[in-house]
């Protein structure tokens, strides 16, 4: 689903913070970064951010949280001449309810056509039983961006089970 050509890149976090802002760099090939979209909202997410992204004026960052997961308020880890903005999925349901629209309108239009595509998902045997195996090999790291479907009705002695 990436595209290199494009400049998609992938910078694994659990590597620490300084190989994520090395990783952001290398991923940059020298260009300057204007645009930063914040959906992390934990760690040192911001503060990485704040390390890659120009202070030049015209540069922006979007946050789902502010700062210490306040909704509102400014970021002091970021330059005070980078603007900040903020954006919540709920938004959707109010001022930004003409975005929503045309989002689910696209996202649909996607996965008829092919290119738009859910995440990796993966049944997990034994209903309820099986959330261990899950949560192990999230741990481990075996398990990355898949999402793990649990049956109720598959756990012993539960309904079908």
């Amino acid at each position: 689903m990436l595209d290199s050509s494009k400049g998609d890149a992938i910078v694994d976090y659990r590597n620490g913070d300084a190989a994520v802002v090395q990783g952001i760099k290398q991923a940059l090939q020298g260009r300057k970064l204007l645009h930063a979209f914040d959906c992390t909202a934990g760690s040192n997410s911001v503060l990485n951010l704040s390390q890659v992204l120009e202070t030049q004026s015209g540069a922006r960052i979007t946050l789902v949280l502010g700062p210490e997961g306040n909704v509102g308020g400014q970021h002091t880890e970021i330059a005070a001449s980078v603007h900040q903005s903020l954006s919540n999925v709920f938004d959707v349901h109010g001022a930004q309810a003409e975005l929503g629209y045309v989002y689910s309108r696209y996202f649909t239009r996607g996965l008829q056509e092919g290119w738009f595509r859910a995440q990796k998902q993966e049944e997990c045997a034994g209903g309820l039983e099986g959330v261990e195996d899950a949560l192990k090999k999230l741990k481990d790291g075996s398990a990355s961006a898949t999402k793990f479907v649990f049956r109720i009705a598959d756990t012993p002695g539960v309904g079908g089970g």
